[in-house]
């Protein structure tokens, strides 16, 4: 395990780092997981940096409900540190008073054959930063609840491995998009449809929506429209 977390903290890129820790959460047992943190704070947006493997429709109900002030888990951070276990039935997926985007992470989540996972919240000196989810297609709730120390143990190594990208989004005014992000923001700005993007890049629908939520999560906003009059203010675009 300490050459894993070794392999983290000598990953120089974002891409090595994503790679890093796809080719090991199968070997503890997970399939998706997230890593969010605030990058800073105002009355009009809260700007925050992404990694994730999680598919498209899985990644935008997370956005959704990690960016609500309804979010548990947030809601739970502010009191705990300790990982968080949560399982998907079919009492969570009916429950009445679920808050529509818990419901629509749920709903995301069971689509893509998700069983449970563990949300670590982020701290840093004392603050509340963000979280590290893992989830599994395969998980009971007695194998996540015996699976809290290694989600504590790889949050702060995943945070840590992280900082140095997170220091640089906090530096720079202007977001870093990758090329293919600037180019399906771009066509998106000209009114084109994520399929239409697609038939332009010769590359799937579901990845265009996949690098235009990354922008989204990269400008720190929730809607396509966002991420595009976000782009042009900033001189992104």
């Amino acid at each position: 395990m300490n050459t894993w977390f070794e392999s983290l903290a000598r990953s120089e890129t974002k891409d090595e780092l994503v790679g890093c820790i796809n080719s090991h959460i199968a070997e503890a047992g997970f399939d998706y997981w997230a890593y969010n943190v605030v990058i800073s704070r105002s009355d009009e947006e809260c700007r925050r940096f992404f990694l994730h493997n999680c598919p498209p429709d899985l990644w935008e109900a997370y956005q959704g409900c990690c960016k609500s002030k309804r979010d548990p888990i947030t809601s739970r951070s502010n009191e705990f540190i300790t990982p968080k276990p949560w399982a998907i039935t079919a009492a969570s997926l009916n429950a009445i008073d679920l808050d529509p985007k818990r419901r629509g992470l749920f709903e995301a989540a069971h689509r893509e054959g998700v069983k449970g996972g563990i949300c670590t919240p982020i701290r840093d000196r004392g603050e509340l930063l963000g979280s590290v989810t893992l989830a599994s297609r395969s998980a009971s709730i007695d194998w996540l609840n015996a699976q809290q120390p290694f989600a504590m143990l790889f949050s702060v190594h995943l945070h840590q491995a992280c900082l140095r990208f997170v220091e640089e989004m906090r530096d720079d005014a202007k977001p870093r998009l990758s090329p293919r992000e600037l180019e399906c923001l771009s066509w998106a700005a000209k009114g084109k449809t994520s399929w239409e993007i697609g038939m332009l890049l010769q590359i799937s629908e579901r990845t265009v929506t996949y690098h235009l939520q990354n922008a989204g999560g990269k400008l720190g906003t929730q809607s396509r429209q966002q991420a595009i009059a976000q782009s042009i203010m900033l001189g992104v675009l």
